[in-house]
């Protein structure tokens, strides 16, 4: 496999957001992460019947970049359809990850649904047959898209989609909040009822950071500054934290809101300064 993290090998944008793929023990532990893989798994079942609508008499093809030590998500949507609907192709930079997933595939009988298993690196992987790709699926994301290779892999690999054809996850966006911390201690203390009936709004959405999808670029991702953001008159560090808030579109109507799953999670930009 190529290795795409050498300084040498890395763009403007890989070098702001990119960072090597966690590894196979790490990877093998996000199928607990339950919200992040029920959504994708039923937002790629639902995006597979979609094109087998639009496209009938041909095999939907999917490529799962990043497909882990189990092809889990594909393992799981292939379920749903025949091999001559839906054929798959897994692609992992750890030939530990493409050996677990070939084993596993053949003790469950489905290696007809997997058209090739691939050790490679996605930042350079172009997709070698004449058959039109209908889908990609990528989960190399960590919260805020921090450190894990989400951006560089879908710049890389969205321009080889057939026309009309599916990015998931669809949509990501990672937006700047400024969060009341005294009134956020108010929310906690309430009870149950107390908190449904009359919340506490203690987090304020500052702008977008960024968003990814299918028709992201290069120069867009890459520019500096990335986007500017003019904290409110009220904002004081004594008060307040800045927070990076992401939230996923997997398909339609399958998404992660903040904090719903690791790959949402909350991470703190900057930090009240009684914190520290």
């Amino acid at each position: 496999a190529l290795n795409a993290y050498d300084e040498t090998n890395r763009s403007a944008a890989q070098v702001l957001i990119n960072m090597p793929a966690i590894s196979p023990t790490w990877a093998a532990m996000c199928m607990f992460d339950i919200v992040r893989t029920r959504q994708f798994v039923l937002g790629l079942k639902q995006a597979v019947g979609d094109q087998v609508l639009e496209h009938p008499g041909e095999p939907i093809e999917v490529l799962d970049a990043g497909c882990g030590p189990y092809g889990l998500l594909c393992l799981l949507a292939a379920g749903y359809f025949s091999p001559a609907q839906v054929q798959f192709t897994l692609l992992d930079i750890f030939p530990e990850n493409i050996k677990s997933a070939q084993e596993l595939i053949s003790a469950l009988g489905m290696q007809h649904y997997f058209r090739a298993f691939v050790c490679g690196d996605a930042l350079h992987y172009q997709w070698p047959y004449e058959k039109p790709l209908h889908i990609i699926v990528t989960e190399t994301m960590n919260r805020a898209l921090w450190k894990e290779p989400q951006v560089a892999i879908t710049l890389q690999l969205s321009p080889q989609l057939a026309k009309g054809g599916v990015l998931i996850p669809q949509r990501i966006e990672v937006g700047l909040a400024c969060v009341d911390l005294y009134k956020k201690k108010m929310q906690a203390a309430m009870n149950l009822e107390e908190a449904l009936t009359a919340p506490v709004i203690y987090e304020e959405d500052l702008g977008l950071v960024i968003e990814l999808d299918k028709s992201s670029t290069e120069a867009a991702i890459g520019k500096k500054p990335l986007v500017t953001i003019t904290l409110p008159a009220h904002f004081n560090a004594m008060q307040y934290q800045l927070e990076l808030h992401t939230r996923v579109q997997v398909y339609k109507g399958y998404k992660i809101i903040k904090d719903e799953s690791a790959i949402s999670l909350s991470k703190v930009l900057m930090k009240n300064k009684k914190e520290n």
